[in-house]
């Protein structure tokens, strides 16, 4: 009984390790495609907020890319830390030194304090 217990969590644990290894090549995957995505993209500065520096994209304003998009939203969503900025909570994802957030149809970034 005991070595049938073991083969059965043997068993087990290799669909699970296979199956982690998928979404962790599928997530490594999207994130080479994100950083595709963001170093192709124009990010304008915000000037109404100079207190508070960082840049900006407006969805809209690439029809285009809307399905890399929306996978970048996705992983922000997905993977971000909650953070709350002026009384509402936001999700930030890191990305090579510089922080990204969406606020309705605009993508935030902003570099990151040492």
């Amino acid at each position: 009984m005991l070595s049938l217990r073991y083969f059965m969590l043997k068993k087990t644990s290799k669909r699970l390790k296979k199956s982690l290894q998928k979404r962790r090549i599928k997530l490594m995957n999207s994130l080479k495609e994100i950083k595709e995505l963001i170093s192709s993209l124009t990010w304008t500065f915000a000037k109404t907020m100079p207190d508070i520096p960082h840049e900006y994209i407006v969805i809209g304003d690439y029809p285009k890319k809307s399905d890399e998009i929306k996978v970048f939203i996705k992983g922000i969503e997905s993977y971000g830390y909650a953070k709350t900025f002026y009384g509402k909570e936001y999700k930030y994802l890191e990305i090579d030194g510089y922080k990204y957030w969406v606020i309705e149809n605009i993508i935030n970034r902003a570099k990151i304090k040492e």
